[in-house]
């Protein structure tokens, strides 16, 4: 609603965690794990070299067909464009060369990485018309998050309580529970939950939302399945449409339907003030 003509950009970024060992059928940060010392660097001369000492035919890039698939029909829908981060190379060739895009938990870009990315964003925008019509807020839209920095202002029942990733991010995990949530506007707005999610099979749980009245213990919403599995390579975060929440408090419960590696893992919510938007094309 505020840039109705903005420029929508899907940015695809492959990272060496897409790369796998053809005979082990391992992911290459596993492969890593066991075959080079910990104590060799990423971006060092040894650690090339144990690449080196593979064969081009030792490695390929996994194929998230269904994953381009979403993409593409989500840049579709908007309107938008997808930028891909060149992979003009073999898996070992991107290895040894390209190494300096990545950070060492073979996941993230460098800064090398993000200065390519930006350089191509902007060959990408300046090619296109630029339109600075503006539009309305509306009501307002909130989003809260602790997944950065743990700060969170929720009282919480049950099992659930922040817990720190590996990454040092942070999530609301546990095995059930609920928490209160206040709409601050003066309408009806909907709700979105944003959680981890995996490649399939995911470690974590399927788990069900009910939304109730605080006063009435009314429910508002009942048993939406929140699905942890997403095409998306490895780990990422994946939003699901609950519900339309009325203003002032609601109850948010959380029902895990099975038991998994790790507790379903939430990283924060979203109001929005649009009732009619349908985030299925992105619910991957």
């Amino acid at each position: 609603q505020r840039f109705p003509d903005a420029t929508i950009i899907f940015v695809d970024i492959w990272q060496p965690r897409h790369v796998t060992h053809t005979e082990t059928n391992q992911p290459f940060h596993s492969w890593v794990k066991q075959n080079i010392d910990p104590n060799v660097l990423f971006h060092s001369v040894e650690f090339n070299d144990a690449i080196l000492a593979t064969s081009e035919e030792d490695w390929y890039y996994m194929v998230h067909s269904d994953c381009d698939e979403a993409v593409e029909s989500a840049a579709k829908a908007v309107n938008g464009y997808i930028y891909e981060l060149p992979k003009d190379k073999t898996p070992r060739q991107a290895i040894i060369e390209l190494n300096t895009w990545f950070a060492e938990d073979y996941r993230h870009l460098s800064a090398v990485g993000h200065a390519i990315v930006a350089e191509g964003l902007k060959d990408l925008i300046g090619n296109r018309d630029r339109k600075n019509k503006l539009g309305s807020w509306g009501t307002g839209d909130l989003c809260v998050s602790w997944h950065e920095d743990g700060n969170i202002d929720l009282d919480l029942e049950g099992d659930l309580h922040l817990a720190t990733l590996e990454s040092g991010n942070y999530v609301l995990e546990g095995h059930g529970g609920r928490f209160t949530i206040l709409n601050p506007f003066a309408t009806d707005h909907t709700l979105y939950l944003t959680y981890i999610a995996q490649t399939a099979p995911s470690e974590y749980p399927r788990t069900t939302v009910t939304l109730k009245d605080p006063t009435t213990q009314q429910l508002l919403r009942m048993d939406v399945e929140l699905n942890p599995t997403t095409v998306a390579p490895g780990q990422s975060a994946k939003v699901t449409k609950i519900g339309v929440v009325p203003p002032g408090y609601t109850i948010v419960e959380l029902h895990p339907m099975e038991r998994k590696q790790f507790d379903f893992g939430l990283m924060g919510y979203s109001l929005s003030d649009d009732l009619a938007t349908d985030f299925a094309l992105f619910d991957h």
